[in-house]
């Protein structure tokens, strides 16, 4: 089985071959505008010892190195420079699962692990197709405000990865790290989820987006040496793509792909089958928020068109926060905790989340 099948979509997926260092951007899919790079580290070292800027957005990613939970298995300190110029540069200290955002053209580097108890995994995601470094300042580094004209600090370009927990179902491991673009950090460029599966399970509707995705499907069993092994690839993935609804192909992925789908390709479902261990699921967008867009249809067979997004609804247990989909109202809902719109106590709502 391959990802490619012949079908007018081979373009798009790219299978992954040893050793992963990550993606290349346009010299792995042609046309991306999105590239990363991928390291294990199992002792202290510099990653970047260089200043240096891009002129597009890049987001640094610091992970516990072992699956399926990146929290638990988290024991190390990493530092940075970052600022928009060589004079003024702050150092950022990193002591959990997190997200830097380095804003185009802001100079930054000096990536340092400074202590490493169990490995991790770092992470270089640059939206851009292909790896670009510039020397000296630039004229008019992005400044730090959002559209409202807020003024950020430095401290607004780092996420500690907040700890979510799910009620899917039991192919899909709890906790898990996933980084929601603006609904974790204003003005970020990014959304992307590190979630594990291991288990069977149809996923999603048909749908496509306005802007464009990657969709990452690696290996996720722990090798010999302690690392995450993503060519140890447990399962077989049904992925349909296409034009329109209506006229989707198939393509079986049973090794590491990456897959661009570039803006209004319709893609999914994505069906988890024989799947026998870790999976690790990067489900990349490029922009702050998420949003998906599906044909539905009436009961008299009207057919239209729904948008449903990270930018729309709220928690129904908690108010104050946003929908993250973890599933735990339905849960509640199924169980007759509670109807639609009855409003939770403080203990209620810490039970649901127990």
């Amino acid at each position: 089985m391959a990802a490619k099948n012949g079908g007018k979509f081979d373009h798009l997926f790219y299978e992954i071959t040893p050793p992963y260092t990550g993606f290349k951007g346009e010299a792995h899919i042609p046309g991306s505008t999105y590239s990363l790079t991928y390291q294990d580290v199992t002792a202290p070292l510099v990653l970047d010892g260089s200043i240096h800027r891009h002129s597009a957005e890049q987001y640094l990613i610091f992970l516990g190195g072992a699956l399926p939970d990146v929290f638990s298995s988290w024991d190390a300190e990493a530092t940075l420079q970052l600022g928009p110029s060589t004079t003024t540069l702050t150092t950022v200290t990193i002591t959990k699962p997190s997200v830097v955002r380095i804003p185009r053209n802001w100079q930054h580097g000096n990536v340092t692990v400074t202590k490493v108890g169990k490995p991790l995994v770092y992470q270089a995601a640059l939206l851009q197709g292909s790896y670009e470094a510039l020397e000296g300042n630039a004229e008019f580094p992005a400044p730090l405000l959002t559209a409202e004209g807020e003024r950020l600090t430095i401290a607004d370009l780092v996420c500690e990865l907040p700890i979510e927990t799910t009620e899917w179902g039991p192919w899909c491991p709890t906790p898990q790290a996933y980084f929601r673009g603006t609904t974790y950090m204003k003005e970020a460029g990014l959304h992307v989820g590190f979630q594990v599966f291991n288990g069977d399970f149809p996923m999603e509707d048909g749908h496509m987006h306005q802007g464009e995705e990657y969709i990452f499907f690696l290996g996720g069993e722990t090798g010999k040496d302690g690392l995450i092994d993503v060519f140890d690839f447990r399962g077989k993935i049904e992925f349909y793509i296409g034009a329109d609804p209506d006229h989707m192909e198939v393509h079986w992925l049973d090794k590491p792909t990456i897959v661009r789908l570039p803006p209004n390709i319709w893609h999914s479902p994505i069906n988890f089958t024989e799947v026998g261990g870790n999976i690790q699921f990067m489900a990349t967008w490029l922009n702050g928020t998420w949003g998906t867009i599906t044909r539905r249809e009436q009961p008299d067979g009207t057919k239209y068109f729904n948008y449903m997004g990270d930018d729309m609804r709220m928690c129904v247990l908690e108010p104050t926060k946003r929908c993250t989909l973890c599933t735990k109202c339905f849960k509640l809902f199924k169980e007759g905790t509670f109807r639609p719109g009855d409003n939770l106590s403080a203990l209620e709502i810490e039970k649901a989340k127990g």
